[in-house]
């Protein structure tokens, strides 16, 4: 398995024990993909692909781009009360100290909330988070 794989692994196994209320799965299509026989509400992770920023060294190695790796929470549900909910539940209990494997990283939230779409009464929302190499 990959290391972004691992990760997203690992932050839905940390969702699924926070008591949401909702099935939480992977997602690997494109979230303007709305399925219609999607159980509601329900929980995606989407990996994001990785961010980079600043050059920094490593020891005595040579100077690297500082990297993370970003996912995407999205929440499906058939009201905004029950969306933004589950939202704020996620935006407390995931954030900090995510264990993948024998590693400890760090999540962290990237924005705000955003709703991605309204259709049939039925919410989408996303959120961005972010996973730093240690």
């Amino acid at each position: 398995m990959s290391r972004r794989t691992d990760i997203r692994d690992a932050i839905v196994a940390k969702l699924q024990g926070l008591g949401l209320g909702a099935p939480v799965g992977t997602w690997t299509g494109d979230p303007e993909e709305f399925n219609e026989d999607e159980s509601f509400p329900s929980v995606w992770v989407l990996y994001a692909g990785a961010q980079f920023g600043e050059w920094r060294t490593l020891g005595t190695s040579n100077p690297v781009y500082e990297r993370a790796f970003g996912f995407a929470v999205f929440v499906a549900a058939t009201s905004e009360t029950e969306a933004l909910g589950i939202l704020e539940a996620i935006e407390q209990g995931l954030p900090g100290t995510l264990t993948v494997g024998s590693d400890k990283r760090r999540v962290e939230l990237d924005g705000n909330e955003e709703l991605i779409a309204v259709e049939l009464g039925r919410y989408l929302y996303g959120q961005r988070y972010r996973v730093p190499d240690p």
